[in-house]
């Protein structure tokens, strides 16, 4: 067996976790928020076929600030308690602050909206 079978959500197909140790699978996405139910739809498939026996499910907690469902955590939380029984088992969300995006142009954004280079010259 090649160590990337370990990770094979599905047989035949490329859906991989991003890691899995002792029937423990981590999944994440730091680009989106809304990956919460692709990741816990991943990690419930592992666990329905017997692959793994729990889920980390690693993501950003940036969302839009104009959102009135409140923090990130309580929205998690509320989520995978709608999702039930369709979402089953044990798993534990991390959500990562990782402050603004970097813009793909070589800049980012500070505090105050303006762009600043990324680089040193």
């Amino acid at each position: 067996m090649k160590i990337c079978d370990d990770l094979k959500i599905l047989p035949n197909r490329r859906y991989m976790y991003k890691g899995v140790k002792r029937k423990v699978a981590i999944e994440g996405n730091f680009s989106a928020y809304e990956y919460i139910l692709e990741g816990l739809f991943r990690l419930q498939v592992g666990f329905d076929k017997g692959l793994i026996e729990t889920g980390i499910l690693m993501l950003t907690s940036m969302r839009s600030e104009k959102s009135s469902l409140g923090t990130s955590r309580e929205l998690a939380a509320a989520e995978v308690e709608i999702l039930y029984p369709t979402i089953s088992m044990p798993v534990s969300i991390a959500l990562f602050d990782l402050g603004p995006p970097i813009i793909s142009n070589g800049t980012e954004e500070n505090g105050n909206g303006t762009s600043i280079p990324t680089d040193d010259k």
